[in-house]
């Protein structure tokens, strides 16, 4: 089993590397569970944090979680757990931000957008070890220090290729005691695809469109099915098959999400914020066109949302 590094208490030290929607509903709940968690926030959400504490919406009730928030965690020591939940397009920033907290007993659990990431982390942070995950859920600031999490979609895929489920049992037993819905896999390269054809599909549409998820379903359905189908082919090339059954669970989930609920990405585009463009449909063009692969949806919509952010 892999080494800790524990607290004077006896808890496991985590860092929430990106405090927003997943992160800091994630953080919150890991420190109810009895985890000794540290958030590196920024900006009006760490003062929030700081002052008030944070905040979670769920469900039609809040609770106010205390916690410990930085914005540099240079001084913190090395933590046992880290979970990096930022944008794909803050992440050589943020794994800058850790360069003093990670060591060779350190786990590195990545819960981000996008299927290209992996590498990145490994080569920056080879001595430790870097699990692959995905979440689903809907999940966002409402404002500074509060977080909303819509509807009762919750499930966190994580796992190692080359490691028994036995080896994280301290992990496990953490998610249990948080009350999260998760599922270890050996073949969690797949599951990331498999929420990617989503994610992708869906983050395009609502953002060239300007409607919410439901709304896309509703109104532009063939078109997301489509898109769905493209970014599967993408993965089936590059050796993870994504069948039919898979795409029609695809579909079925987007009928089911929450009335009103939106993207990341899309909200990230109305609230004059980068958006992971490139990570959730540039990287599908570009890998499309590699394998000799076409993508008609996907790519007229990636051209006409480069045009509008130009």
């Amino acid at each position: 089993m892999w080494g800790t590094i524990v607290s004077r208490d006896g808890k496991m030290r985590l860092l929430i590397v990106g405090s927003g929607g997943v992160g800091g509903y994630l953080g919150a709940r890991l420190l109810q569970a009895g985890a000794d968690v540290h958030f590196l926030a920024r900006g009006e959400h760490a003062e929030a944090m700081r002052r008030r504490g944070l905040e979670i919406v769920e469900e039609g009730s809040s609770r106010l979680y205390p916690v410990t928030v930085t914005e540099d965690a240079s001084g913190l020591g090395l933590f046992d757990l880290l979970i990096i939940s930022v944008k794909s397009v803050d992440l050589q920033s943020a794994l800058d931000a850790i360069s003093e907290n990670v060591g060779e007993k350190s786990l590195i659990l990545p819960v981000m957008n996008g299927v290209e990431q992996l590498q990145k982390i490994q080569e920056r942070y080879a001595q430790a070890r870097v699990l692959p995950a995905c979440i689903y859920i809907v999940s966002n600031i409402l404002r500074a220090g509060v977080i909303e999490k819509r509807g009762k979609v919750f499930k966190l895929c994580w796992g190692d290729a080359e490691r028994e489920s036995s080896e994280y049992a301290d992990i496990s037993r953490l998610f249990d005691r948080a009350g999260f819905r998760h599922e270890y896999s050996r073949d969690i390269a797949r599951a990331q695809w498999r929420k990617y054809i989503f994610i992708s599909s869906m983050a395009t549409l609502t953002s060239f469109y300007g409607e919410t998820m439901r709304e896309i379903y509703d109104r532009h359905g063939e078109e997301l099915e489509a898109a769905m189908r493209e970014v599967a082919s993408v993965a089936s090339a590059k050796g993870i098959e994504i069948g039919e059954e898979e795409i029609q669970k695809s579909m079925k989930q987007a009928s089911q999400v929450s009335e009103g609920a939106k993207t990341s990405m899309q909200l990230d585009i109305e609230r004059g914020k980068k958006p992971e463009l490139e990570s959730l449909t540039g990287y599908v063009c570009t890998e499309a066109s590699r394998l000799s692969l076409e993508t008609p949806v996907l790519s007229s919509l990636y051209r006409g949302l480069l045009e509008r952010l130009s």
